[in-house]
């Protein structure tokens, strides 16, 4: 079965149950439930006795648009290249994502990464439900995202469909855009701006929003006077962030609600 895949990476477990999967054999690889899809990319979960995958399938020679896809992949831009290398970068720094288990081309030629299954709710779906925890997870969410951006990266689509609320604390996933980047930079406070563009569109209030800025700046500099300078920064860039996403919503037609996003 395996003789035409090329697996760069992954156990031998994980290489079964992902070819059984693509295979359409489901009594070796259980259930299958497709969490996300575009014309580009799906996400599948795949459940079986022990087994908790997700699989993320990039469609590379398959898709719509496959000699673009296939030069970008040449060229280490495509989309699975990208999170494969955020993978990297999380996981180097200890910093909280799903582990990767596996990474594959499949016989036609798609992109396969196969990650850790993490169950538990998106900030945005947390959020909705109105939990009296709400300012406790957001402060924890806030620190988290101190500590990413402390180590020297940045997260490049931080959005409230990004982030897992799970009982060990905030989960990052979907690190396609995630980038090294100076701490307090223009990429930092980026992250920062669209973080609270989102939240903003969910509800919360700007004080609250405020208190995540302030917990979420770099935290090296102890002068008062440079982190009121960071925090200055954060909120312009936020408000720069809002007005380019509403104005963009607006163009397309769309309702200034923010998407989810892939669930991981």
């Amino acid at each position: 079965m395996s003789r035409d895949w090329r697996w760069h990476e992954g156990d031998a477990w994980v290489r079964e149950v992902v070819e059984a999967w693509h295979d359409d054999t489901p009594a070796q690889a259980g259930g299958a439930e497709v969490v996300d899809a575009t014309a580009h990319r799906r996400a599948i979960r795949l459940t079986g006795g022990e087994t908790r995958l997700l699989v993320k399938h990039f469609r590379i020679e398959t898709g719509p648009h496959a000699l673009r896809e296939h030069t970008k992949s040449l060229l280490g831009l495509a989309a699975w290249s990208r999170e494969r290398r955020g993978l990297a970068l999380f996981a180097e720094r200890r910093l909280p994502a799903p582990r990767l288990l596996g990474v594959a081309r499949t016989p036609l030629g798609d992109a396969l990464l196969a990650v850790e299954w993490i169950e538990a709710p998106t900030l945005w779906q947390w959020l909705e439900s109105r939990t009296p925890e709400r300012r406790t997870r957001l402060l924890e969410v806030a620190a988290a995202v101190g500590s990413v951006h402390a180590a020297g990266l940045a997260h490049g689509d931080l959005h409230p469909g990004n982030l897992l609320v799970t009982e060990q604390g905030p989960v990052f996933v979907d690190l396609q855009r995630t980038r090294p980047a100076r701490p307090g930079g223009r990429r930092q406070r980026r992250d920062l701006g669209l973080l609270d563009y989102s939240l903003g569109q969910l509800g919360v209030s700007r004080t609250d929003r405020l208190r995540v800025l302030q917990r979420a700046l770099p935290c090296a500099d102890p002068s008062l006077t440079r982190r009121r300078s960071q925090a200055r920064r954060a909120v312009n860039e936020a408000e720069r962030t809002r007005e380019r996403r509403t104005r963009a919503r607006a163009r397309r037609g769309r309702s200034p609600a923010p998407g989810a996003g892939w669930r991981r």
